[in-house]
């Protein structure tokens, strides 16, 4: 099974290279490749920290002969993750939906994934993925990514913050605690994401969401020195990260294993709302 965002396009040599790499690999049950990011729009610069590097209206053949002469401006080494798939997913989203070529036999394995999310869908269906076979990662780059200006990664209207919440609980439910994952071991990552979220709130003078995206999030920070400082102006908490660190391995889990069921449990306090 192939995916592809509809605004998205293959190189016209993909399909070929992942059939060669499968065949090559037949263990392989998960695979996707990095990809040129493109824009029509000569002031699309960026998206979610990676680089333009193509500015093409989107006909496959400019892009292909483009790419053939331009230089990669992206790293894509985070997808590199074969070995610890499941580990590194659980972490952040080290995936990427238009090149993703997946078995069948393990998406008909996966849990269904809620009908609820605005976003982070694709995570946690790559972390899915990653609980049943590893990631590969075919070498090159094979397809083009568009930036525009309606991605919902870019839709400021579009409150993430709770789909991304929603799905944090049911990847720790349906995989991570019961494969015997911890969340102090990835309590960072969520952390500096709530951070993110409760500031941007409270920069809008919004303090009531501010409440509500940590009472959603914080409980999947186990450790109390992660939960507070999720409160800390964003350049102290930059300044202490190392005291924080410090403390962190120093001090008891706090709320536990109850952390780890609270977190768990967290879709439900998505709904409730």
């Amino acid at each position: 099974m192939c995916l592809l965002d509809d605004d998205d396009i293959w190189h016209h040599d993909k399909q070929r290279q992942f059939a060669s790499y499968i065949e090559k690999n037949p263990e392989c049950g998960a695979v996707r490749s990095a990809y040129w990011q493109f824009s029509p729009n000569q002031d699309a610069i960026q998206l979610n920290g990676f680089r333009t590097e193509l500015f093409e209206a989107g006909d496959r053949r400019n892009l292909e002969r483009l790419a053939a002469t331009s230089t990669p401006l992206n790293d894509f080494g985070y997808l590199d993750i074969q070995g610890r798939s499941l580990q590194e997913m659980l972490k952040r989203n080290s995936g990427v939906t238009s090149s993703t070529m997946v078995r069948r036999d393990v998406l008909d394995q996966v849990p269904d994934v809620p009908d609820a999310l605005r976003s982070a869908q694709d995570w946690l269906l790559f972390v899915y993925i990653a609980s049943i076979v590893e990631w590969h990662l075919v070498p090159g780059r094979w397809f083009f990514y568009r930036v525009h200006g309606e991605q919902i990664t870019s839709d400021v209207t579009i409150p993430k913050w709770e789909s991304r919440v929603l799905a944090w609980g049911e990847a720790w439910r349906n995989v991570g605690r019961p494969m015997g994952f911890h969340l102090r071991d990835y309590e960072a990552e969520y952390a500096s994401e709530l951070h993110q979220w409760v500031w941007a709130a409270l920069r809008r003078g919004d303090r009531d969401q501010a409440r509500r995206i940590y009472a959603a999030g914080s409980s999947f920070m186990v450790s109390w020195p992660i939960r507070w400082s999720v409160w800390l102006p964003p350049a102290l908490r930059w300044r202490v990260r190392r005291p924080l660190a410090w403390l962190v391995a120093k001090s008891p889990l706090g709320r536990g294993d109850a952390g780890a069921n609270d977190a768990a449990r967290n879709g439900d306090w998505w709904r409730r709302q």
